[in-house]
This record gives C-alpha cells, structure tokens and sequence, in this order.
C-alpha cells in the first residue's frame, strides 16, 4: 500500500530532475543553469524517501538538535513507525471472526475505492505543494501558502489521502488491528495539522479565512 506513496513522492522528483534538465537544454545563463543542475543534483540524491526525510530532519540552520522536535520531528517518527504497523504489523486477533462470503467481498471493494482515492488525493498533494514540500509540520523557509488544487477541497490532502489509504488497506486485508493502526494514524494526524496550523497562522495571516473555508482533513466533513 505505501508503495503507492513511494512511488508519489519518487514521480514528482523525477518531473523536477526532467524539468531542471529541460531548462538547461534551453541555453539558460550560467548562473540560472548552475542553480538548477544544483537544485537537480539535490533532487535525484535525496527522491528516495527515506533519504527525503532523514535530510529534511538533519537540515536545520540553527544549531539544535533534530531529536529537541522543535519542528515537529517527532511527529514524524510517530507516523513512520505507524506506517510500518500499517503495511507489517499483525492484522488480526486470534479467535476473533473473520469476514466471509458477501461481507469480505464488499470490504475488499471499498478497500480498492478508498485506496485509490487516498492515492489520488497523495499524488495531487505532493503536486501542489512543489517546492513547499516537507515532511515536517513546521513550514519551509521561503515557502508559500498554497490554497489552489487538492488544497481547495481539504487542507491536508497529503494527510487525508494517507489516512484513506490506510483504511483501505485494513479494509482489503481485513485486519481489525490493521483497522486500529489506521484509527491512531487518524489521530497523529489530527494532533500533527493542528500544530502545523499554529505555524502557518503566524507565518500567513490570511490562513485563518482559509482555515474557515476549507475542511482539515475530510472533506465537506472534519
């Protein structure tokens, strides 16, 4: 299931390195074409996204500790070790009753819808974001708000999209505890926006009427 996220976050990094290379087939000036084929480089060592995270928890200008979590660090080891439950960890209880028949059939069919509304949502999320992009809650130095695109239909479509692939994945492999792993992300996720948006509100004072308008993490719903 977070195959589909990898490969999300992999494409988008491929389209920039294609991009950045474009630009300098253009005949841009030295200085432009050296700032991208640098931005480029940096792009294809860190489209892994393992590598991806490590280097946006180990890149900081000031001197404290990534482990300190005074951007939010923890927040996404918590997630990390909730997706590997997610995708590895035991899925059922012994002696409970499975779904069969009709009921593992119809589980399995929303599990495929969900899933492939989560990816969609993730795919779109990363998109919009650009640049912006991080995985930590604390936004990017220079960053932008964005409000077009998923952003317009929830404010965390990355999240959303994350937490639809997960229950979908419980709901495919028919694991109750699969189910309560997605249940916690939910939540992490839920504490992890909340603790964003106090950054975004103090770095853009035009996120509060955006917060009004658009849901956090459902659509139309919460």
């Amino acid at each position: 299931m977070f195959g589909l996220i990898v490969s999300a976050v992999d494409h988008v990094a491929c389209l920039r390195c294609r991009a950045a290379g474009r630009h300098r087939d253009r005949g841009l000036g030295d200085e432009e074409s050296r700032a991208h084929g640098d931005h480029g480089a940096q792009t294809h060592l860190t489209r892994s996204p393992s590598r991806w995270l490590i280097a946006a928890m180990l890149e900081r200008k000031d001197t404290k500790a990534w482990w300190k979590g005074s951007r939010g660090e923890w927040y996404v080891v918590a997630q990390l070790v909730l997706f590997v439950l997610v995708a590895f960890g035991p899925r059922t209880i012994a002696r409970l009753p499975a779904l069969s028949g009709f009921y593992a059939k119809a589980a399995m069919g929303f599990g495929i819808v969900l899933m492939a509304i989560g990816s969609g949502l993730v795919v779109t999320g990363i998109a919009n974001l650009g640049r912006n992009l991080t995985p930590l809650p604390f936004p990017k130095e220079g960053g932008e708000l964005v409000q077009t695109g998923a952003y317009s239909l929830v404010r965390h479509p990355v999240y959303c999209g994350v937490i639809a692939l997960a229950v979908g994945w419980a709901c495919t492999v028919r694991g109750p505890l699969t189910l309560a792993y997605a249940v916690l992300l939910f939540l992490l996720f839920d504490a992890k926006s909340r603790r964003e948006e106090r950054w975004l509100e103090t770095k853009f004072p035009s996120y509060a009427k955006y917060r009004k308008r658009v849901r956090r993490l459902i659509p139309f719903v919460y």
